[in-house]
This record gives structure tokens, C-alpha cells and sequence, in this order.
């Protein structure tokens, strides 16, 4: 990604799955809970891309909060939660509050996450 001097690093709570990552790809990666307060990452990107964290046993949705403090201004959060979370936790009032202030939502769309079972997409700018 070099060419295009676009830096991409990634985050898990899993080490393991680090591991599995494409060195090509990702310049760093990094271990990291966002279930954590403590969390310190210094670096803010222009985009922010999750996938299979707001779900059953993971991490809870007013997590994204967290999100929001590595995001530049102007950058988007581009993130799925599984269907049944979404549903269980009434996940869709609680973003609706969670993004009130300082965010635009671009787009939400329903599509297929796992073959059991769909997730709901988000598309959110930081404003």
C-alpha cells in the first residue's frame, strides 16, 4: 500500500489473530482492548474500519465511544454489529444517542455477516 502512501495499522484484543494478519498490508499492528479506559494510542486516522467486535461476548456498543478518540475530524467509522446484538441490546436507539452530537450518519444497511446470520452496517462521519 506503499504506493499509494496510505498507512493501514490494525488493533485486536487477540494477539493470535495478529498473527494472522498480512505483514504486506499493515504497517502496525497492535494489541488493544477498547473495553479498556486506560487505552493510550497517540495516533488519529481519517478512517476507522470494525468488524466482529459488537458482538455477543466482545465488546459492549457504547464501547465505540472509544473509536471516536482515534478518529480525526472529518474522518469516518465504517463498522458492523451482528444482528442478534443489534437486536438483544437495542443497539439502534443506543447509537441513535451516541451519535446526536458530532456525527453524521452517511448510510446503514442490513447485509449478510455470517451465513447464520446478517449484520447491520454503519457508515458514520465525524464532523
Amino acid at each position: 500500500i506503499t504506493r499509494f502512501n496510505i498507512v493501514i495499522d490494525g488493533y485486536d484484543l487477540s494477539k493470535d489473530m495478529l498473527e494472522l494478519c498480512n505483514r504486506e498490508v499493515y504497517l502496525n499492528l497492535y494489541v488493544f482492548d477498547f473495553n479498556d479506559n486506560h487505552n493510550d494510542c497517540k495516533k488519529k486516522y481519517d478512517i476507522i474500519t470494525c468488524c466482529g467486535t459488537f458482538t455477543h461476548g466482545h465488546v459492549e456498543i457504547s464501547r465505540i465511544t472509544q473509536m471516536f478518540k482515534y478518529l480525526k475530524n472529518n474522518g469516518y467509522l465504517v463498522f458492523s454489529v451482528r444482528k442478534s446484538f443489534y437486536e438483544k441490546y437495542n443497539c439502534e436507539s443506543k447509537l441513535e444517542v451516541i451519535f446526536q452530537t458530532g456525527f453524521e450518519i452517511i448510510e446503514i444497511v442490513e447485509k449478510k455477516y455470517l451465513e447464520e446470520e446478517g449484520a447491520i452496517y454503519y457508515i458514520v462521519k465525524k464532523i
